[in-house]
């Protein structure tokens, strides 16, 4: 990411199928932007999105519900470098 970017980050916990853990973090780690931290025995990812735009982090969440093995998927935390504005941000 480019200094002069604004930077829009989020966590989340991720819950598989507990045999399906390492497929679902083979896919989250090849997906643009995201992050995989630990796991836990029980299923549970943890996860950060980072983008530019807020939208692509939107996106980037809420199409992993589609990825096989995921039961749910819950945002922890948002951040975002309100000084700056992308315009992918910018309502039209």
């Amino acid at each position: 990411m480019k200094d002069n970017e604004p930077i829009h980050l989020a966590s989340a916990i991720v819950l598989s199928h507990v045999d399906k853990v390492e497929s679902v973090k083979g896919r989250l780690a090849s997906m643009e932007g995201i992050e995989v931290h630990n796991e836990s025995n029980d299923g549970r990812i943890i996860i950060t999105v980072e983008s530019p735009k807020y939208r692509d982090v939107a996106d980037l969440l809420l199409s992993i519900k589609d990825i096989e093995g995921v039961l749910s998927s819950e945002l922890v935390y948002q951040y975002s470098d309100g000084d700056k504005v992308s315009d992918g941000d910018k309502a039209h």
